[in-house]
């Protein structure tokens, strides 16, 4: 039972290493994209869009959440860095949107 039990610890930390992998090399590629897209505004407004309408739901669910749920303030802390990389890609861009 302790060998099944450790094999399956061993299995878990292999699985979250590659998601943890996969997650900064897909980071990476996003924001080598976002630093080459050829219209920032169009791009900056695209992103207040869809990153607005994500952070409305995710506040909501947790407002409206009787049990807090960290994956609820870890997707607004993502957004909020990427909102970060992007500005500081395009500072000149906030004005313009």
């Amino acid at each position: 039972m302790e060998q099944l039990n450790e094999q399956w610890m061993t299995a878990v930390v292999d699985a979250l290493s590659d998601l943890q992998a996969a997650r900064v090399a897909q980071g990476a590629v996003l924001e080598a994209l976002v630093a080459s897209h050829p219209s920032p505004v169009l791009l900056m407004r695209c992103w207040d869009r869809l990153s607005s309408s994500l952070v409305a739901t995710v506040s909501q669910h947790k407002a409206s959440s009787t049990m807090a749920k960290p994956i609820e303030a870890y997707t607004l802390e993502q957004l909020a860095a990427w909102t970060d990389r992007m500005e500081r890609c395009f500072p000149q861009v906030r004005g313009q949107s």
